[in-house]
């Protein structure tokens, strides 16, 4: 994987409220290894946010799974300034357990959704027989 410099920040896409095709155009191009949501994706499936994703094959996407009432902006992109992007994992486990005791409609802490692709893991090496 291609090394960024600074914050995971720097290889996000924001994709709220985008076209999709427009998205997908955004997250091909080269310095991208990520997408970051602060709305709950509408729909899954195909015509979604996640079929972009997998078309795209970014590796790396950052969601909230409840719209929050609140702007949520400035605590994402916080998470996100505050580490560099192999960190990032383990920045969304302190930020969930950060948030536990705090009310649920208030922190996104209860809400975060990492997508994280293992560019190490491969399938297995399967032997068919006749």
């Amino acid at each position: 994987m291609q090394q960024f410099p600074g914050s995971a920040c720097n290889g996000f896409v924001s994709g709220d409220d985008q076209d999709l095709d427009r998205l997908f155009v955004q997250l091909s191009q080269q310095n991208v290894i990520g997408l970051k949501l602060l709305k709950a994706p509408p729909t899954i499936g195909k015509g979604s946010v996640f079929a972009v994703i997998l078309k795209a094959a970014i590796p790396v996407a950052l969601w909230l799974r409840q719209n929050l009432s609140k702007n949520c902006q400035e605590q994402v992109d916080g998470l996100i300034n505050c580490c560099c992007i192999h960190e990032l994992p383990e920045a969304v486990k302190k930020k969930r357990l950060e948030d536990l005791p705090m009310p649920p409609d208030t922190h996104i802490g209860h809400h975060l959704s990492l997508l994280w692709e293992d560019p190490y893991r491969v399938p297995p090496s399967i032997e068919y027989s006749m």
